[in-house]
């Protein structure tokens, strides 16, 4: 790990890139000592470039937050790798450790005003520059972890098996905010999830869908007037315009006037493509993933599938994802299915960045 300072007096600034690790994390704590003997009692951490930090890690960042604490003083991190950031969110740190880097800046929302979709609401900047990276799934399938900083949606199963050439059995699958949804096409068949723990299980296996990683560039709030909601296409042409991306990766969570959308099931006769039946929900919660794209290109303009509960009403305003998302997993689900831009929504919050597309 190297580890460059910057700053005296009272605020000391580090910069933090490779491993911290049980090994690095005792250099680390030299150098926080050595910084509290100088003087100074406001330490800044930038973990931007940190790939990866175990417990001996955490444990030291814990331990200079509670002995500048005491001295009136404060540790914070004030940027965070994905890896980094996943971290305190599991460990409940997050929001003892991560300040919002942006805040200094005060960046300005963008308020939303749009009388044709009878849209209101807010989109505002969470980290400047970030961006999604999706990539396809390669021919005859492959296994992916699902972290909270990733998501995917396709044709699959949860990883529960190691033979490949004959998998569980494969459906509709979705994975957003640390959580594996799947629902396979058998009618008598209880949508199952799993939850994010890496020593635990072993992941999710996609047959076709994609994969998108990396960091989330806005939080949307936003909700509707009109009592038949708005449609999930109308709300992506919004967006792409708003954010003058050319394509924008998202997760959503909302209240939905009304579901429409597609199981996904293996072809009985053999071929390649799943096929999709129909499978309409009334008034429900959403979990949704996916991806739109100005139209012009090759392919779809969008993707989008979605764990859909019963519904409930959801927290308004500022909020972590994996909260969110947690949260959301209170209420009975119903169904996994693959979104059509029939679906219309009430409410909602979303999570959201220029999308980089491969392949």
């Amino acid at each position: 790990m190297e580890i460059h300072q910057d700053g005296t007096g009272d605020l000391a600034h580090f910069t933090l890139s490779g491993r911290l690790d049980a090994l690095t994390a005792v250099a680390l704590r030299e150098r926080l000592d050595a910084s509290m003997a100088a003087g100074a009692r406001h330490l800044e951490l930038d973990m931007a470039a940190v790939v990866f930090m175990s417990s001996a890690g955490i444990r030291v960042l814990l331990e200079f937050h509670r002995r500048l604490g005491r001295i009136k003083g404060s540790l914070g991190v004030v940027a965070a790798s994905p890896f980094v950031r996943e971290a305190l969110e599991i460990t409940g740190l997050y929001e003892l450790l991560l300040r919002d880097e942006s805040a200094s800046a005060a960046p300005t929302a963008v308020v939303l005003q749009v009388p044709e979709l009878r849209l209101t609401g807010s989109l505002n900047p969470l980290e400047a520059g970030a961006r999604l990276r999706m990539t396809p799934v390669p021919l005859g399938g492959a296994r992916y972890p699902f972290p909270i900083t990733s998501f995917s949606l396709g044709f699959g199963t949860l990883g529960l098996g190691e033979d490949r050439a004959a998998p569980t059995a494969c459906g509709t699958l979705v994975a957003a905010g640390g959580h594996a949804i799947f629902a396979c096409p058998a009618a008598d068949f209880v949508p199952d999830y799993m939850i994010h723990a890496p020593e635990l299980v072993a992941g999710i296996d996609l047959l076709q869908g994609w994969r998108c990683t990396g960091d989330f560039a806005w939080f949307l709030d936003f909700a509707t007037t009109g009592p038949q909601g708005v449609g999930l296409d109308a709300l992506g042409r919004y967006l792409l315009d708003v954010t003058e991306a050319e394509a924008l990766g998202l997760i959503l969570i909302a209240e939905a006037v009304a579901v429409a959308g597609e199981r996904l099931g293996p072809d009985p006769a053999g071929g390649n493509a799943p096929l999709a039946e129909p499978r309409n929900r009334p008034e429900s919660a959403l979990l949704a993933a996916g991806w739109v794209r100005r139209p012009g290109g090759a392919g779809s303009d969008a993707a989008w599938q979605a764990a859909v509960f019963q519904p409930a009403p959801l927290r308004k305003g500022p909020q972590r994802l994996a909260d969110a998302v947690t949260a959301l997993f209170d209420q009975p689900m119903d169904e996994v299915l693959r979104l059509l831009p029939a679906t219309r929504l009430k409410r909602g919050v979303a999570w959201l960045a220029p999308l980089d597309q491969e392949g």
